[in-house]
């Protein structure tokens, strides 16, 4: 079932997380130098929306589609860690970033926010995907083509 999500609906589970995010959003910063030495370009304030709906809507699977770096996954991860439950899928479909497999990649960025239920996979979403069970919530943070979320 779709929901719409309100402003006031934001607001409100903000306020609710908003202790959680002060220490988190504080680590994450500490930890931002590694990232820009690649590259983040989610931002905080998308990480944090995105830890409160995590947290609200208690998602049982969950798709991340092209993490890059995995900036994104931290939020994500945390998030699922904190509900205790959940499988994070993040699908990157380039194999290599700066020189360096993705999967070790994103690994060694997320290190200090461990969450053994995440699992990365190397491939084109538009194919690897349907293997894995139906998602409760989606980030696509890749082609934002009409063409690609009406396939979504």
């Amino acid at each position: 079932m779709k929901k719409a999500i309100h402003k006031d609906y934001l607001f409100k589970i903000y306020k609710r997380y908003s202790s959680e995010l002060k220490i988190l959003t504080k680590q994450i910063r500490e930890d931002f130098p590694k990232f820009k030495k690649f590259r983040a370009t989610f931002s905080d304030f998308d990480g944090e929306i995105m830890y409160c709906l995590i947290r609200e809507i208690q998602p049982k699977v969950f798709f991340e589609i092209s993490p890059d770096c995995g900036y994104s996954s931290i939020y994500i991860t945390s998030a699922l860690k904190k509900n205790r439950k959940g499988i994070l899928y993040s699908f990157e479909i380039e194999k290599k970033k700066f020189g360096l497999n993705t999967e070790d990649l994103i690994k060694k960025n997320i290190e200090n926010y461990k969450y053994s239920n995440h699992k990365i996979i190397i491939g084109d979403a538009t194919i690897t995907t349907p293997k894995f069970a139906d998602p409760d919530i989606i980030l696509i943070d890749s082609c934002h083509d009409k063409w690609f979320a009406k396939w979504y």
